[in-house]
């Protein structure tokens, strides 16, 4: 086998020719380094997962530039009944799912949901978001949360991550 082969091996009937794929090269390291970056940057500004091996691929917009939504990222076992009691908290604390994506592969689900941030006059099942979050993160068969709050001028007042290992609460 070769990928630059000279005269004599071009045209022999023992030479297996591939072509040169470039992976090593300095340009395809600079740009799966940015890939990567990039990658990374888009999922904590909104959930977005990709180019992944062993977590479900989920594609969002970002967040409004506003403080009306907040975005609420939740890994979980992907069992019945899970997603029917993500979704059963938010109802009985009383705040709306404006879009939902759920997503599995195998044995986990990731779920991105945006939630209508309660104006202040609402009566409030939590007294803040991190109550919430661990309410939410309590909930059966959920393995981690994470939390994207953005101020009214675009930018993030909080990315918050909880997860619960065995009973007990990280955050």
């Amino acid at each position: 086998m070769s990928d630059f082969p000279d005269e004599k091996l071009r045209d022999h009937p023992n030479t297996l020719l591939i072509p040169h794929l470039g992976a090593s090269t300095e340009e395809a390291e600079e740009a799966a380094a940015a890939m990567a970056a990039n990658t990374i940057r888009t999922f904590l500004e909104t959930g977005t997962v990709t180019n992944t091996v062993n977590f479900p691929e989920v594609k969002l917009p970002t967040l409004p530039s506003d403080d009306t939504v907040a975005r609420v990222c939740i890994a979980n076992k992907n069992l019945p009944g899970t997603l029917a009691a993500i979704t059963q908290l938010f109802g009985d604390a009383k705040i709306n799912v404006i879009q939902q994506v759920n997503a599995s592969r195998g044995d986990v689900a990731y779920n991105v949901i945006d939630l209508a941030k309660p104006d202040e006059s609402a009566e409030l099942t939590y007294a803040s978001w991190e109550e919430l979050q661990a309410a939410l993160t309590s909930v059966e068969n959920v393995i981690s949360t994470r939390f994207i709050l953005n101020k009214g001028d675009g930018s993030s007042v909080g990315n918050y991550y909880a997860k619960q290992i065995e009973g007990v609460y990280y955050h």
